[in-house]
């Protein structure tokens, strides 16, 4: 039996967990069996101490899948070991072990990682010694994964592979399945939302005067910067190597957003330069409006009214640029609303999780844990 004390932090750059128990086993020696009485505590077990464990025979069990085995007592190995008279042996020994967790992160902030811990015996095939799990129907619920508060354990299990179709092949070796859940809401709270603010931001710059350049290429350099920050730091944890995840897309769309604003900037301000009109083309061009106004205003203001088609005339007869923020205006929030709404329905769906549950569930985001 095994009991997990504590579990994390999960390394997810090196892809490792960090588990805390105790191994705990149960076997019969017939060459221990003995009827003295010295020595017995109340449940007539003799007890050995670390010193003098090591000189009797204990199955050589290791984890397969361990890169790095702690001993808790100063680098000791500390362990117990209880005799009972019927040559009943009960082995106890407390270990810190880090063990490799292959994840996969296509589905990452939505996905659900599985780790193991498997041990098996090293010396002894299937046919001299067999592994078998004691009590293990017990489930460990209250236990969370520690570290970074981004995952929370979902299910445990244990389990036992068939002799044959394990990683040792000829030797028996049991398993401990853990499944971690990853927590949305800190993703929502600290890259969604940011992403999401910044894309707005950017689309001022279609309601500011096309003659303000400074102002107008100061708020697209600044998002677009601030965007790539925000990239940065939501990848910082992971794995280099990894693949393209669910939080790439919309860091990725959200970029392309307040890209498309900073060069829809760079489109305004060359037509402005290179189709305005010259000062001399500006008068006459007043002088022969102020004539059609008085002439034909009334006519021009009945055909106005109602009429798609005459705000689409009304549209082209305005300057190139005006007619492009105009448009902007429209297009990016409709394409961003339409990316949004494709994107988690399509993740909630898939992943079937209520992300307002692990936004309720952050502890700096309870408002009752300040003031405890």
């Amino acid at each position: 039996m095994i009991q997990i004390e504590s579990l994390g932090p999960l390394n997810q750059k090196n892809m490792e967990l960090t588990s805390d128990f105790y191994i705990r086993m149960w076997w019969r020696d017939i060459r221990l069996k003995h009827n003295s009485s010295r020595g017995l505590d109340a449940k007539n077990r003799v007890t050995l101490s670390s010193g003098t464990v090591w000189h009797m025979w204990i199955p050589d069990t290791y984890v397969i899948n361990e890169i790095k085995t702690e001993f808790h007592n100063g680098g000791l190995r500390a362990a117990q070991v209880r005799i009972h008279m019927d040559g009943s042996v009960h082995f106890s020994e407390r270990l810190r072990v880090i063990t490799k967790c292959p994840m996969d992160t296509k589905l990452f902030p939505f996905d659900e990682q599985q780790c193991r811990i498997i041990v098996a015996s090293f010396s002894f095939p299937a046919n001299e010694m067999a592994l078998e799990w004691k009590n293990e129907t017990e489930m460990i619920e209250s236990l969370d994964v520690g570290g970074d508060d981004v995952f929370k354990l979902s299910d445990f299990s244990y389990n036992k592979a068939e002799v044959g179709k394990n990683i040792t092949k000829n030797y028996s070796n049991l398993e401990i399945v853990i499944v971690m859940t990853r927590k949305v809401g800190v993703y929502v709270i600290e890259v969604f939302m940011p992403s999401c603010l910044i894309v707005v931001v950017s689309w001022v710059t279609f309601w500011i005067n096309r003659q303000s350049t400074p102002a107008r290429a100061s708020i697209g350099i600044t998002t677009v910067l601030t965007m790539m920050t925000v990239t940065a730091n939501a990848v910082t944890n992971m794995n280099r190597n990894r693949e393209v995840t669910a939080i790439d897309i919309y860091i990725g769309a959200s970029l392309f957003m307040v890209f498309g604003a900073l060069v829809e900037f760079a489109m305004v301000s060359y037509a402005t330069k290179t189709r305005e009109p010259s000062p001399k083309m500006k008068k006459v061009r007043l002088k022969n409006a102020r004539a059609h106004i008085v002439t034909d205003g009334v006519m021009q203001l009945k055909r106005r009214r109602g009429s798609c088609l005459c705000c689409c005339r009304c549209l082209r007869r305005k300057p190139l640029a005006t007619r492009i923020d105009m448009v902007s205006r429209v297009f990016f929030p409709i394409i961003f609303i339409l990316f949004n709404a494709g994107y988690w329905a399509y993740y909630m769906y898939f992943k079937n999780r209520d992300i307002l549950e692990d936004i309720k569930g952050l502890k700096w985001f309870n408002i009752a844990s300040w003031t405890s």
